[in-house]
C-alpha cells in the first residue's frame, strides 16, 4: 500500500485516574465514598447503609443476593460487595449511635439485608455524589449523612437515646481504647456490677463489650494508617502484639490491606472525631 494511503490512528489520550476514595471517621459513624469498589467478605458489628450512585450494586450474604441501588445491612452479617463502576457510598453507624438500635430492632427486625432501592431518588444521588467526588469536608459529610438517614429512615431521628450508663462505657472505650476491657473498672465507672453492665451493654448495643472494643480499635487503626504510621506501629498502638494478626482483622472490617488505607493516592482518610490520635 502506498505510504500516503496508510491510515494514521491518533494515539489514545491517557485515561484519567480515578479520584482517591474518601474515608471519614467520626465518633458515631464511618462514611466511605469511592468511584468503584469490590472486596472480599467483611463483617462489622454495626448497621451499614450501602448506596450505588450511578448503578445498582450487588451485596451477597450467604445464599442471599441483592442487586439494588441501596441496601441496609444488619450488624455482624458476613457479606461480599461488588460495586464496580457504581459510584459507591457507605454509611456505617457506631453501635452506640442512637439510630443503630432503631435500625436493628425496628427496621431490619431480624433480616440480614433490606432492599431500599425504591427509596432512591435524584436528591439522594446528588448527596452521595459529592462524597464520592472527594469534594466535601468533615462538616459537609456529617450533614449529608444525617440527611441520608432522615431520607431513608424518617423515624430514626426520634429514636430513644442509648441508656446513659451504657453510653458512658462506650464513650470511655472510644476515648481511651485500652488493650482489653477491664470489666471491674468499667463497672465502677458506670456504677454497675460487671455482670449487670455486660448484660445491659449487649442489650442496648446488640454487641458485646469485647466486640465493641475491637470495632473502636479498627476505627483508630484506619485513622493511624491514614497518618502514614506503619503496620507495626498501628498494631502496637491499639493493643495487637502481632502485626500479622492485626492485618487479618483489619481485612475483615475493611476488605483492604493496611497498605491500601496507608496509600494517600488511593484513600484520603479524614479524622473527624474526638478519638483521632495525634501523629
Amino acid at each position: 500500500m502506498p505510504r500516503n494511503l496508510v491510515k494514521r490512528v491518533a494515539p489514545k489520550p491517557p485515561e484519567k485516574a480515578a479520584a482517591p476514595a474518601s474515608l471519614f471517621l467520626f465518633d458515631d459513624r464511618i462514611v466511605w465514598g469511592s468511584a468503584s469498589f469490590r472486596g472480599d467478605e467483611t463483617t462489622r458489628p454495626a448497621c451499614a447503609l450501602l448506596i450505588g450512585a450511578e448503578r445498582p450494586l450487588t451485596v451477597t450474604a450467604g445464599r442471599e443476593v441483592l442487586r439494588t441501588r441501596a441496601v441496609l445491612v444488619a450488624p455482624n452479617v458476613a457479606r461480599k460487595l461488588d460495586a464496580q463502576g457504581a459510584g459507591f457510598y457507605s454509611l456505617t453507624l457506631d453501635p452506640a449511635h442512637k439510630g443503630s438500635r432503631y435500625l436493628r430492632d425496628q427496621v431490619l427486625a431480624g433480616r440480614r439485608l433490606l432492599d431500599l432501592g425504591s427509596r432512591m431518588n435524584g436528591a439522594a444521588v446528588r448527596v452521595v455524589r459529592e462524597t464520592i467526588r472527594g469534594t466535601t469536608d468533615c462538616a459537609e459529610t456529617l450533614r449529608a449523612s444525617d440527611w441520608l438517614l432522615a431520607h431513608f429512615f424518617p423515624m430514626a431521628g426520634a429514636a430513644a437515646p442509648i441508656e446513659l450508663r451504657v453510653a458512658r462505657a462506650a464513650s470511655w472505650l472510644r476515648r481511651y481504647t485500652p488493650p482489653r476491657a477491664d470489666m471491674r473498672q468499667l463497672g465502677e465507672l458506670c456504677q454497675l456490677s460487671a455482670g449487670r453492665l455486660t448484660h445491659l451493654f449487649s442489650q442496648e448495643l446488640g454487641v458485646s463489650i469485647r466486640s465493641y472494643l475491637r470495632w473502636v480499635k479498627m476505627c483508630k487503626a484506619a485513622d493511624l494508617l491514614g497518618r502514614r504510621h506503619t503496620v507495626t506501629e498501628v498494631a502496637a498502638a491499639i493493643g495487637f502484639a502481632d502485626a500479622a494478626h492485626f492485618t487479618r482483622v483489619l481485612r475483615t472490617y475493611y476488605s483492604a490491606a493496611p497498605s491500601f488505607i496507608n496509600n494517600r493516592e488511593r484513600v484520603r482518610v479524614h479524622a473527624c472525631s474526638a478519638f483521632a490520635l495525634q501523629a
